[in-house]
């Protein structure tokens, strides 16, 4: 990596499955055929560097699950994050009425993300019947906008609490729960003192969000 390169940010996509064929071409190994990743090297020498157009995940549902990896157990809802469970799931018992199926929610929902410079999308579908149309998890409507196109501002149009906070490398994360009881993630780039229990302002630029309606139709924000 060229030292002028070092500590930069790149808003190109990569994926979990891009890790192996980047670190086998940076340690000079082979790679096998069967790889679907795709090396990044190319952006540690060019962080601007035209990339993927979208970036695919698949992971089960983490709100009712221990770490997203396993099924909750009995002692984990005796914890500090017995009311947070609580109440996470008195949310989606009030959007599922009378389809809340405990069973799907904490062991068989499974998330399919597809991610491009502008959009996330994520489906919802039971793991156990692929072959059934996707889950209906109802909302009023959707404001995408991206963790790092937010920022803090007095006066903001989004008001918030701070429940969460991590630092990863040199950049902090916040998580804030709004006064819709919605929750949104803010990158911020760097270290920033920011502390949990924190009122905030959040602001952003209208071209960087996006707003879709009940329907899922654009609007305009």
């Amino acid at each position: 990596m060229p030292d002028k390169n070092r500590g930069k940010a790149t808003d190109a996509l990569v994926e979990l499955i891009d890790m192996y064929p980047t670190l086998c071409e940076l340690a000079g190994i082979e790679l096998p055929e069967h790889l679907e990743g795709q090396s990044f090297t190319p952006l540690l020498t060019d962080p601007n560097k035209t990339w993927k157009n979208a970036a695919f995940s698949q992971y089960p549902n983490p709100a009712l699950r221990e770490w997203a990896a396993n099924p909750l157990s009995p002692a984990m809802r005796e914890t500090y994050f017995g009311p947070l469970i609580e109440e996470v799931e008195g949310r989606i018992k009030a959007q599922q009425k009378e389809k809340w199926d405990r069973d799907l929610f904490e062991n068989n929902l499974m998330g399919y993300a597809m991610r491009t410079d502008r959009y996330r999308l994520i489906v919802w579908k039971d793991r156990t019947q692929p072959q059934k149309a996707p889950i209906d998890i109802p909302h009023d409507g959707t404001l995408g906008i991206r963790p790092e196109h937010l920022r803090l501002q007095d006066g903001g149009r989004i008001k918030g609490t701070v429940t969460h906070v991590e630092r990863l490398g040199g950049d902090t994360n916040l998580l804030i729960s709004t006064a819709e009881d919605e929750t949104i993630t803010l990158r911020i780039f760097g270290q920033d003192t920011t502390a949990v229990g924190a009122a905030v302002e959040l602001d952003y630029d209208s071209h960087s969000a996006f707003a879709f309606d009940a329907n899922n139709q654009r609007i305009v924000v």
